[in-house]
């Protein structure tokens, strides 16, 4: 017996820049849009989850991914001056 699949379009809408930002990504691994859309999906179904992170861990990631992109330039600030700043 042959199994037909049947495909249907879905459409939103989202941020560009954010938007152009994902595609470089998706690229960089070797997926188009689509199929990284469809991993996502299938993703749920499997776990039963939602596999993101809520924007607190996002904003955490976000400084941690800054303030390593910043140690590793050599940007660092002494410990003193940090506990003298923020009063610690």
């Amino acid at each position: 017996m042959t199994v037909v699949e049947t495909r249907v379009q879905v459409n939103f809408q989202t941020n560009p820049i954010l938007l152009e930002r994902a595609r470089k990504i998706v690229k960089a691994n070797n997926l188009d849009m689509s199929k990284s859309f469809n991993l996502f999906l299938e993703t749920i179904v499997a776990t039963e989850q939602i596999p993101v992170m809520t924007e607190d861990e996002l904003l955490k990631e976000r400084l941690f991914r800054q303030l390593k992109a910043e140690y590793q330039a050599g940007n660092m600030i002494p410990l003193e001056e940090v506990k003298d700043e923020y009063n610690l």
